[in-house]
């Protein structure tokens, strides 16, 4: 996990912005089935909950990424994305601001490899 995340043994609620944590723009929890999500606040101050991976997400994105390498890693981390509830599909993560990018991709990495 990363260091400057905070851990909490917890629900599956979502935080608020309002919530003093998201000043420090992630937030790490372990769900009721003992899965760890984190959560990170975007710049927009929309929240990402970026959930550990199983195998049907590496199947799911392998079908989604039609067997072309460089895509994979965004059909990968789309599967374990939400944004404020909803789910994203690959070709949103290329909307998203660099530093937003960048900050999901590290929370991904970091519960996931």
């Amino acid at each position: 996990m990363s260091k400057a995340a905070q851990v909490d043994e917890a629900t599956n609620d979502w935080p608020t912005v309002d919530h003093d944590y998201m000043k420090d723009k992630v937030e790490v929890k372990r769900t009721e089935n003992g899965a760890w999500v984190t959560y990170v606040k975007l710049s927009d101050d929309r929240i990402a909950k970026i959930k550990e991976g199983t195998g049907a997400d590496v199947e799911k994105a392998t079908l989604i990424s039609g067997n072309d390498q460089s895509k994979f890693l965004s059909a990968l981390m789309a599967c374990a994305i939400e944004v404020d509830g909803s789910p994203i599909v690959m070709e949103d993560l290329s909307g998203f601001k660099m530093k937003d990018y960048l900050a999901m991709q590290v929370a991904f990495a970091d519960l996931n490899f």
